[in-house]
């Protein structure tokens, strides 16, 4: 063979060999999900942290570098858990990341970074940056129960799941107490018969005006029907639904419009049902969208 032959054969070696490893380190595979699990979660792909002081709840309680969501202490309202986590993504590509959820109350719990769903639309993360994840509940009436199973965190790129980690989670909420309206002060009781009439008028039913109410609304009225605390309720049907607030003992303020209304010993306000906010008699009439400055 001579020297001319040998040249190109070394040649075209040397192109395939190239070629291989130009293709070896700079495709980027799509074609298959990866679930993490033989990395810690601080050192993989995606990587996920607690963050801030919420972080609590997200813990490596197996101490093996992988976290879950922990919280068995669930109030019975709807609760933001503001930078539970954050998620990094050390990939060589930016990825949109969402979050799968399993259980029975997927609709009473969601995940959101700033303006972004998590659950819907995701968000992407470019590469090396982070977001900051919070978590939302809305646990009303759900008295001791489990919310999720678990979740997948889910990196997609072009619509195609390449990177998944499966966390169990364990959301849970407090357990049913009896309400005991002399341990709590005029706002938690007001807040605690709007919750209950809002609930039954939702639900189709009624409500007697009058003190008459708290049999309907299944409290006992021997503890409603005298005075807590300073305050008696009851409930009217007007204004859409209203707890009515009477001060016994003392003078209260409210705020309506920038300016401070004083509330007479033995008058009262409204508590709207289906809106939240109070109304103060003034000038002669009752106007809504007042708040409380002092009770006591």
């Amino acid at each position: 063979m001579n020297c001319r032959h040998l040249l190109f054969v070394f040649i075209l070696k040397a192109i395939a060999i190239l070629i291989f490893n130009t293709q070896a380190f700079t495709t980027f595979s799509t074609n298959r999900a990866v679930s993490l699990q033989t990395t810690s979660d601080l050192q993989g792909l995606i990587s996920l942290e607690p963050y801030g002081e919420n972080g609590i709840y997200f813990n490596d309680d197996g101490n093996d570098g992988t976290y879950e969501f922990n919280i068995t202490d669930i109030p019975l309202q709807v609760v933001t858990y503001e930078n539970i986590m954050k998620i990094t993504n050390n990939l060589n590509n930016a990825v949109n990341v969402k979050i799968q959820e399993h259980g029975g109350y997927v609709d009473n719990v969601g995940f959101s970074s700033d303006v972004y769903n998590l659950e819907l639309e995701g968000r992407t993360i470019t590469v090396g940056d982070t977001i900051y994840v919070d978590l939302i509940i809305d646990a009303t009436g759900l008295e001791g129960v489990s919310l999720l199973d678990s979740i997948d965190i889910v990196a997609y790129q072009d619509s195609t799941d390449i990177y998944n980690i499966h966390r169990q989670v364990v959301l849970t909420t407090l357990e049913g107490e009896v309400y005991d309206p002399y341990l709590n002060d005029m706002p938690a009781n007001a807040a605690y018969l709007a919750q209950i009439a809002y609930e039954i008028i939702e639900s189709g039913g009624t409500i007697s005006q009058g003190s008459s109410c708290f049999e309907d609304m299944g409290i006992d009225p021997a503890i409603w029907n005298n005075n807590i605390n300073g305050y008696t309720y009851e409930y009217f049907d007007d204004y859409g639904g209203v707890i009515h607030i009477n001060n016994t003992q003392a003078k209260i303020y409210m705020e309506l419009e920038g300016s401070t209304i004083s509330v007479n010993k033995n008058r009262g306000i409204k508590l709207s049902i289906t809106h939240g906010y109070y109304y103060v008699f003034n000038r002669g009439s009752w106007e809504p969208n007042a708040t409380l400055q002092s009770y006591y």
